[in-house]
This record gives structure tokens, C-alpha cells and sequence, in this order.
């Protein structure tokens, strides 16, 4: 039995978890239009367009299964913004396809998606190795802020936040393709500072500075074009 089945909106979607007994949900319809009935931002069969023509059936199979999985851990949060959150999420995603598209693998891409559904959406580390493999889940735990430790008698989830010390040293020394989507989130939450609403001065100059002692040192070494995207979204 699959880990995890998507099908077309609507369809079962049946979760295989740590146990042998399938969780099966019913997914509602899902759109890509704003409030107003218009397209707002890429839809799905735009993303799918984009990828590789050298991904395999099965390779586009996993990131659908990604795509969903993002998209329904994220479906009640927005961003500081007022977007939702998974906007974000598959812009990560799309900047990784834009620029790399003749390196750029299916678990690129698939990290991308999910990047923050372990920190926001505390999923089963287990969970994610289970449906995605080991590299994926190594990468997601280098990508999180947070540690996560389930007390499975009751429940009950502990998160403990990395220090930037000891986050960005696991970041830097992360396979390249990890640290691209590091820089490429980085990018997209850029992006939003100058929104008054959703960034104070104080916070605003914080991050910036966060970026050029950590982020800004990691996409030299990675990635050139990532780099030149990075330093114009803090001015230099």
C-alpha cells in the first residue's frame, strides 16, 4: 500500500503512518483564484509545466505528492503579509526550478515545497523520510529552526529552537542543493520587508543583518546567480 495516494481534487488521499492501518481523508476542491475570481499567482499546472522534461513519471508523482502535502499543512496560515503561506512555499520551489533547471533534482525540488512543514506544520519526522527518503528528511532537519520531540503517549509535541551558531554552521556545511533552498527561501522572505504592516524597522534591519553575516558568506560559496538575487534584495 502507498505511503501516500494523491488523485484529482476530491480524490482519496490515503496516509500510511508509522502502524499498519491507512488514514484515508477526503480532499476538497482546490483553487488558484483570489477573493475577487482572478488568478493571483502561478497555479499548478503552470508549476508542473516547469519542471524538467527529464523528471520521470515517478519523479513528478513525488512532488505532486509534495505539492499536496505543503499546501494542506500550510492551508490555514499566512504569511506575515496576509498571503497564504503556501504562495511562498512554491516560490521557494519555482526559484530552485528557474535557475538550476539543468541541475535542479525532484528532491530539490520536493524539499523546497516542504521546507517549512516540519517546523510550522510539525509533522512526524518519520512521516517525511517514510514518503520522501532519508535525503529529503536530512535536509528538512537542516532547514528547520526548531527541534521537534514527540511524547507519543500523549501527544504532545516539544519544540526547542537552534541557536544561529549552531544552525547556520549545519546550513553551511549542508549538501549544495540544501543550502539553495536556504538562500532561496532567505530571497522570498526578503521580499516582504518593506511592508510596513508586517515588519517593524527594527526587525527589518535585524533580518538584514542576520543575512549578510550568515546567509549572505553560504550563497558565495553555492550559487552565483542566487547570490546576485540575494545581495540586490539587501541593497549591495
Amino acid at each position: 500500500m502507498p505511503l501516500l495516494r494523491q488523485m484529482t481534487d476530491g480524490a482519496i488521499i490515503t496516509i500510511m503512518l508509522i502502524g499498519s492501518t491507512p488514514i484515508t481523508i477526503r480532499v476538497l476542491a482546490i483553487t488558484n483564484k483570489n477573493r475577487n475570481g482572478g488568478e493571483k499567482h502561478m497555479n499548478r499546472k503552470e508549476f508542473f509545466k516547469k519542471l524538467p522534461k527529464r523528471f520521470t513519471k515517478h519523479d513528478r508523482m513525488r512532488i505532486a505528492q509534495a505539492y499536496w502535502l505543503a499546501k494542506e499543512t500550510h492551508r490555514r496560515q499566512n504569511r506575515r503579509t496576509g498571503e497564504r503561506y503556501f504562495e511562498h512555499c512554491r516560490r521557494v520551489a519555482w526559484t530552485s526550478l528557474r535557475n538550476r533547471t539543468k541541475e535542479v533534482t525532484p528532491n530539490e525540488v520536493i524539499a523546497s515545497l516542504i521546507h517549512d512543514c516540519w517546523e510550522d506544520g510539525f509533522l512526524p519526522q518519520d512521516l517525511i523520510k517514510k514518503l520522501f527518503g532519508a535525503s529529503v528528511g536530512k535536509a528538512l532537519d537542516a532547514l528547520s529552526k526548531i527541534t521537534l520531540r514527540y511524547d507519543e503517549t500523549i501527544g504532545y509535541v516539544r519544540k526547542k529552537k537552534k541557536g544561529n551558531q549552531k544552525y547556520y554552521h549545519a546550513i553551511k556545511h549542508s549538501r549544495p542543493w540544501i543550502r539553495r533552498i536556504k538562500i532561496a527561501d532567505r530571497i522570498d522572505n526578503l521580499k516582504d520587508i518593506d511592508n510596513a504592516k508586517a515588519w517593524t524597522e527594527e526587525k527589518r534591519k535585524e533580518y538584514i543583518r542576520e543575512t549578510e553575516k550568515y546567509i549572505l558568506p553560504i550563497a558565495e560559496k553555492t550559487d552565483t546567480q542566487l547570490c546576485r538575487l540575494l545581495k540586490k534584495k539587501i541593497g549591495i
